[in-house]
């Protein structure tokens, strides 16, 4: 990732917060922006790229991705340690490794966020 990458972020959102808590271990570069810290124009054009309407979502120049799972296995595919320690000889087999811990954390470390944060949803 040679480009500055920014995340857009709900600061009491546990989907948002899963994407922290992983991230503090894939020794990612990227700029935090939290919706809620935005104006009403900037929170317009923030939502406007992303593909379902609402954060998080991630940029790197042109390219947006939304949603916890997708933005998870961007960062686990660009970290090249990660891609290290997940890689095998066949390229399908890493893609399943990937597969599996993006869907071990959505069924433990989100599900204990979502907990703890009960009531906050998504900004839309």
């Amino acid at each position: 990732m040679s480009a500055k990458t920014y995340l857009y972020l709900n600061k009491n959102c546990f989907k948002s917060q899963t994407i922290e808590v992983l991230l503090q271990f894939f020794n990612c570069k990227y700029e935090v922006v939290y919706f809620e810290d935005q104006n009403e124009e900037n929170k317009k054009k923030i939502i406007q790229q992303s593909l379902t309407g609402s954060v998080p979502l991630l940029q790197n120049e042109d390219f947006f991705l939304s949603g916890t799972p997708t933005i998870i296995k961007y960062f686990m595919n660009s970290n090249q340690d990660v891609k290290n320690s997940l890689a095998k000889d066949d390229d399908h087999e890493s893609n399943l490794l990937v597969e599996m811990w993006v869907n071990y954390v959505k069924d433990n470390v989100w599900i204990i966020l979502e907990a703890t944060n009960t009531g906050n949803e998504d900004i839309k």
